[in-house]
């Protein structure tokens, strides 16, 4: 009866064990399709963009608004840039850890996202032509910044969140300034 009662125990204990294996493997392959979902939005959304700014480039026949859509280009760049290469490495990291959030995004990184992000709104605002994209841009600005100031953002988005709960807000960052500047650009 014992050995009947260690057998049985063995295989729940098994069972067990290969069901939080199961589970930890469908979270890993949930986390994975939502970076790849990201991951698409993001490139359409980058596509548009591109699409959008060479359209109007070759429109545009005035110096000072030459300079300014490149402007408004070098800040998106810039930005989207930092934003992936961010992303990225937070993605090498243990979707779990907190400490590395707290330390790097919490710190300069943290502050550098909330100058770059801003920055890049502000001046997809300023060459909105229209009433109505100024209105959308504010929208989105208000949106992202409901938070005064760098720290109180900063805390906001990463006080306690995960390594891959940064990614994703990171993410969205990204699809946001892509489209705030989309905005701006249409005609």
């Amino acid at each position: 009866m014992k050995s009947k009662l260690c057998s049985y125990g063995l295989v729940m204990l098994l069972g067990y064990l290969l069901g939080c294996q199961s589970v930890s493997q469908n979270v890993d392959k949930g986390v994975e399709a939502t970076k790849d979902t990201l991951n698409t939005r993001t490139a359409l959304q980058r596509t548009s963009f591109e699409n959008i700014f060479s359209l109007r480039r070759n429109h545009i026949k005035d110096r000072m608004d030459s300079l300014r859509l490149d402007s408004l280009y070098t800040s998106v760049a810039s930005t989207t840039l930092f934003l992936d290469s961010t992303r990225k490495l937070l993605d090498k990291l243990d979707p779990n850890e907190l400490n590395y959030v707290r330390d790097h995004l919490m710190g300069l990184i943290g502050d550098s996202l909330y100058q770059k992000v801003n920055y890049t709104l502000k001046a997809s605002a300023a060459f909105a032509a229209k009433p109505q994209q100024k209105n959308a841009i504010d929208s989105i600005y208000s949106n992202i910044f409901s938070q005064p100031d760098s720290r109180a953002w900063k805390n906001e988005y990463f006080g306690q969140t995960s390594v891959f709960g940064a990614s994703m807000i990171i993410h969205g960052l990204g699809i946001e300034i892509y489209r705030a500047a989309q905005i701006s650009l249409e005609q």
